[in-house]
């Protein structure tokens, strides 16, 4: 109705689809929202010839819609497109600046970039409390992936740190059986199998394991990832008799 109204290439029909993009990726139809933003791309290129907030609105979305496909390279020139547009369009102490900040660290954690992902992250927690509340996802979300990349560059207390930082702040601000507190626990568990401490491990992966089972399902792709710690866990402690059943739950799932 409204590309009727007002034409298919007017700044209003590239808004209001850019908004359904945002949505599809909601319902995790990832391919679908990535063809609705590069399409609100071509619209608002044709009709300014400068840069403009729509444009880094989409190239946001788009980079999202690639990492989570997988397709990190290009997720990452994308995420770096629209640091530079957000610099000079926002500023760099801009919310918006810093959330596309905190996706470009967890494109960097995909591609194995621990050093860059840290840096990214730290620049992040500058606007803890300030122009990002303390409460927001992106403050614990930030420091877990700095936490892991910390573990991976081998700084095993400095990961801990982060991690119990994270999982103490969602403790705090998530109500009791949220998914995500039960992400962060199992973020933990993988840590504590790293660094040897089984028992601690398995009390963090279990719990995890078994809130995201009743949430999402075995085939949800957060809970096979935490079945895939447990049975990490239990192939590191020496105890094939205990990862056997996770294995056959994703093995229900063809992993």
């Amino acid at each position: 109705e409204l590309q009727r109204l007002v034409g298919p290439r007017d700044d209003k029909v590239a808004i209001a689809m850019n908004n359904v993009a945002v949505a599809r990726g909601d319902l995790n139809e990832w391919a679908a929202a990535e063809s609705l933003h590069r399409e609100v791309i071509a619209i608002v290129r044709r009709n300014h010839p400068e840069p403009n907030t729509i444009i880094a609105d989409a190239e946001n979305g788009l980079a999202g819609a690639l990492d989570i496909q997988g397709k990190t390279l290009a997720a990452e020139s994308a995420f770096v497109r629209v640091l530079d547009l957000r610099r000079k369009l926002l500023g760099d102490r801009h919310p918006d600046y810093a959330f596309t900040l905190f996706g470009y660290a967890m494109n960097q954690m995909d591609l194995q970039k621990y050093a860059s992902a840290i840096g990214s992250c730290q620049q992040v927690l500058t606007f803890r409390g300030k122009t990002i509340p303390e409460a927001h996802p992106s403050v614990a979300s930030c420091l877990q992936t700095m936490g892991r990349a910390k573990d991976q560059l081998g700084d095993t207390a400095g990961g801990r740190a982060a991690l119990e930082e994270s999982h103490a702040l969602r403790r705090k601000y998530l109500p009791a059986g949220s998914w995500l507190l039960a992400s962060s626990e199992s973020v933990l568990g993988e840590h504590f199998t790293k660094v040897r401490e089984f028992s601690t491990a398995e009390r963090y992966l279990l719990a995890a394991t078994t809130v995201l089972a009743a949430q999402m399902g075995d085939a949800s792709p957060r809970t096979q990832l935490a079945l895939t710690r447990v049975v990490a866990l239990y192939e590191a402690w020496n105890k094939p008799e205990r990862a056997a059943p996770f294995r056959r739950r994703l093995a229900a799932q063809g992993k």
